[in-house]
């Protein structure tokens, strides 16, 4: 009885041992390293496309005005101005990694109001004295093609801040220029006669280098699109970067042309970036 019960014991722990060494490759693959580590997670896939919508207000600064028959008689430009100006755009673009970005985009500007004022005063070979004024009105639009790259700073929550740069061309074009001018003659015995004329000019368009600096944030509003805000610098074109056809006077004389020069708007910009499925 005894040798029995011993001979059972051993059969009963030598089948507990074959059930603990059966069971080891079971618990040792659910713990294979391969299988329980998670993949990679990215807050924007790799190398995708966008496409993009675009809506500005833009301040014009720094605008210079030059007409050569006024500059010729010592004559030059009391005031000079153009008003504010909308633009819309849309372009295409690549996320070419988490942090680099570029995108070529195309905008129209809204025709923006064209203001300025001159003084003349000249002594004719005659020794009469004259004095005139003229104010020059009009629009001012323009065509941008611009191809941009960025640089993402990192994600904060759903908010991608950003920095960039841009540099292409711009077409500027002047319509409905008139002016209206008003001027006096003076003949040495103190004679004075007083005409007011007005003249008009054709439509005329420029071809210029353009560049842009940029800076902004971007705010996640789901997987597909993201709304970007931002600030723009942007150049039209130094030198002559817009200019009228001559000016063609009511009293049948011809004139310069009016010339815009150093071209350059400070901008609130506001869009959509939509993620291209694959």
């Amino acid at each position: 009885m005894i040798m029995r019960a011993r001979l059972i014991g051993a059969a009963t722990a030598l089948l507990c041992l074959a059930q603990v060494t059966n069971a080891v490759p079971s618990f040792a693959a659910d713990l294979d390293p391969k299988d329980s580590l998670p993949e990679p997670t990215y807050s924007e896939p790799i190398r995708t496309h966008y496409i993009r919508v675009d809506a500005g207000l833009a301040w014009n600064d720094d605008v210079s005005f030059y007409q050569d028959d006024l500059h010729v008689n010592g004559g030059d430009f009391l005031d000079q101005s153009i008003g504010t100006q909308g633009s819309v755009g849309v372009g295409i673009g690549w996320q070419i990694s988490q942090r680099l970005r570029v995108d070529l985009t195309g905008e129209y500007r809204i025709p923006a109001s064209i203001d300025g004022h001159d003084n003349l005063t000249a002594t004719l070979i005659t020794g009469e004295q004259l004095q005139a004024n003229t104010r020059y009105t009009g629009d001012l639009s323009a065509i941008v093609g611009l191809a941009n790259v960025y640089f993402d700073l990192g994600t904060f929550g759903r908010i991608t801040p950003y920095v960039g740069a841009g540099a292409g061309f711009s077409r500027v074009e002047v319509s409905h220029l008139q002016t209206n001018t008003v001027g006096s003659l003076t003949d040495p015995s103190g004679s004075v006669v007083t005409e007011v004329s007005n003249s008009r000019s054709a439509n005329n368009s420029e071809w210029n280098f353009a560049w842009a600096l940029m800076a902004g944030f971007a705010l996640e509003l789901d997987d597909q699109i993201k709304l970007d805000v931002g600030y723009r610098y942007l150049d039209l074109g130094s030198g002559t970067a817009g200019a009228s056809d001559l000016l063609i006077c009511t009293c049948g004389t011809i004139g310069q042309q009016l010339e815009l020069s150093d071209l350059t708007s400070h901008e609130v910009r506001i869009g959509l970036r939509t993620r291209l499925l694959p």
